[in-house]
């Protein structure tokens, strides 16, 4: 009977760690819809076509895809110890009327060295510069954004 009490409050603590995970706790860096919302202290506006900017990192075969505002992109990323990130993408090149926050991406990726995830946010460094804030969406589902 006490091993019967034990597992059902094993199981009860396990289910509230889940769903503090889900109401607000830390945000996984894979399989997360980041969304743009800052570069360079400047916040991030829905661009002009409606499309909203961020990424999405897949843990199989460390890919990242997302979009800049304006273009799609994807590539890869590679991780390593003490927050350690580089990603390699390239993207489509559609011309749009306001390329800032496509730009402001693409030289956050491609100089980003280090993150850190804080709650729900994504921050990209390069060293000690803050480069982008990245914001977890979790009503995004990771298949509606491949399609």
């Amino acid at each position: 009977m006490q091993r019967l009490k034990f597992l059902i409050a094993i199981l009860l603590m396990a289910s509230s760690t889940l769903s503090f995970a889900k109401s607000g706790g830390e945000a996984s860096l894979e399989k997360t819809y980041w969304k743009l919302a800052d570069v360079n202290g400047n916040a991030i506006n829905p661009s002009s076509n409606g499309r909203e900017a961020y990424i999405m990192l897949i843990s199989k075969k460390s890919r990242v895809e997302g979009n800049t505002g304006c273009n799609s992109l994807a590539g890869k990323y590679e991780m390593g110890r003490h927050g350690y990130i580089k990603f390699t993408v390239a993207g489509t090149k559609m011309a749009c009327g306001n390329m800032e926050t496509e730009n402001y991406m693409q030289n956050a990726l491609s100089n980003a060295n280090r993150y850190v995830i804080n709650g729900q946010n994504l921050l990209l460094y390069n060293d000690n510069l803050l480069l982008a804030i990245f914001e977890a969406r979790e009503d995004q589902d990771m298949d509606d954004k491949k399609k």
